[in-house]
């Protein structure tokens, strides 16, 4: 529906509206077909808030009313809920942050992040819901819940991790239409997610000599199948599925040996799509619309093939110098731009892009899947794209480093 139509039909009666139907109390003595139906009309209000999320318009209002009662709706397992948390996570940063603290919040009077065991009951049905076929958005949640202590190790503990190594297992990508990439894109990202803070917070335990925290996670070879055809020429994104790899093959020297053997059985197909990706970000006479995602793919599939011992080092110096060039043209063009006291203030911000949150944070707040949004979206989010490419090029720069130390002296010489 376009945006001049939802305007004349939703006005501010209409969404309260729809709060009081996502909210309508159940009763202890309702019937079957009476909790039925009451579920059935939820479940509708919130798939109308999901849709009208992405309208500036009415994002506050969705946030400030309805949104405590889809957290509500989440604890119950309610994947229209999930659907709808989703949908706003996706609009900005402050609104992906806004829903964390929500979720974290849950049962206070006064919201605050913090873990209770109602919190805790929360964030383990989320997890649940990765059984379900909410799931894709179950996983976006759950990426950005980890990124906040507070529930980072419930989620590391809980079963999410090995319910979404095991959903690696059942699918063969060759029949995969566009939806089932962005689902296992998601699901693949929140692995990945789940596995780097493990590593963090078993690092921290170490350092205050705490019991270390356990995640035994070990990849079948149908699964590692299916990573690497998320990397293939019909993937839309690379990306997330390369650093679920990098991050299991770090995980255990197991899985780095599965890795290894499926990767050996596709180098020629992952090669070839590598090389494909170059020849695009290369064309100057037809520059991808898509420029800043390719340059992600790039470097994370150079990453998978350093970690695992597949790096060739004219490749890593030829990838290094095209990224460091296309963050230098964006840097130079970018500061062109800008007056002598907005470059002051941009030198500002540019020197947090570096931080090593800031990546995971690209990939899932914003517009991951290329979704459009209105033109009324919150103009208050800062999310680091502007300098995207010095990031990728420090991966790159990152992989070089993990290959000399997986080929030892022969990629240094080489180098």
């Amino acid at each position: 529906m376009k945006k001049e139509h939802v305007d004349r039909i939703i006005d501010k009666e209409t969404m309260t509206l729809l709060n009081d139907m996502l909210v309508n109390e159940k009763r202890s003595d309702d019937s079957a077909s009476d909790a039925l139906a009451k579920q059935k009309l939820s479940d509708s209000a919130a798939d109308a808030l999901a849709k009208l999320s992405c309208h500036a318009k009415f994002r506050d209002i969705i946030l400030d009313d309805a949104a405590p009662g889809l957290v509500t709706m989440l604890s119950e397992h309610s994947s229209s809920a999930a659907k709808a948390l989703e949908a706003l996570m996706r609009t900005g940063l402050s609104d992906a942050q806004n829903v964390q603290r929500l979720i974290l919040g849950y049962g206070r009077e006064i919201s605050r992040i913090d873990v209770t065991p109602k919190t805790e009951t929360l964030l383990l049905a989320i997890g649940d819901m990765l059984k379900d076929r909410s799931r894709s958005s179950a996983a976006i949640i759950l990426t950005e819940l980890i990124l906040e202590p507070a529930a980072a190790r419930i989620i590391v503990e809980s079963d999410a991790p090995k319910t979404l190594l095991a959903s690696l297992k059942k699918r063969n990508v060759a029949h995969f239409r566009a939806e089932d990439y962005v689902e296992y894109d998601s699901l693949a990202q929140c692995l990945a997610a789940i596995v780097k803070t493990h590593r963090t917070l078993r690092l921290k335990a170490e350092d205050a000599n705490s019991r270390p925290l356990d995640l035994p996670l070990l990849i079948q070879e149908d699964g590692a199948i299916l990573l690497f055809g998320l990397m293939g020429k019909n993937s839309p994104n690379c990306r997330n599925a390369a650093d679920a790899v990098v991050a299991l093959t770090e995980h255990d020297g197991k899985n780095e040996t599965i890795l290894n053997n499926v990767l050996m059985g596709q180098d020629v197909k992952f090669l070839e799509n590598l090389g494909n990706k170059l020849e695009q970000i290369n064309d100057a006479d037809n520059p991808p619309a898509n420029l800043s995602a390719l340059a992600s793919d790039v470097a994370s599939m150079i990453m998978v093939l350093a970690v695992l011992s597949h790096a060739n080092a004219k490749r890593l110096e030829v990838v290094f110098r095209l990224l460091h060039d296309l963050w230098l043209k964006a840097f130079v063009a970018r500061t062109s731009s800008l007056s002598n006291e907005d470059v002051g203030d941009k030198n500002d911000y540019i020197e947090t892009e570096g931080h090593a949150d800031d990546r995971k944070q690209v990939v899932l707040r914003g517009d991951a899947f290329g979704e459009e949004h209105e033109e009324g979206k919150k103009q208050d989010v800062q999310v680091p794209r502007d300098d995207a490419y010095g990031e990728q090029a420090d991966l790159v720069a990152d992989a070089i480093a993990k290959a000399i130390r997986h080929s030892s002296q022969t990629v240094l010489r080489a180098l």
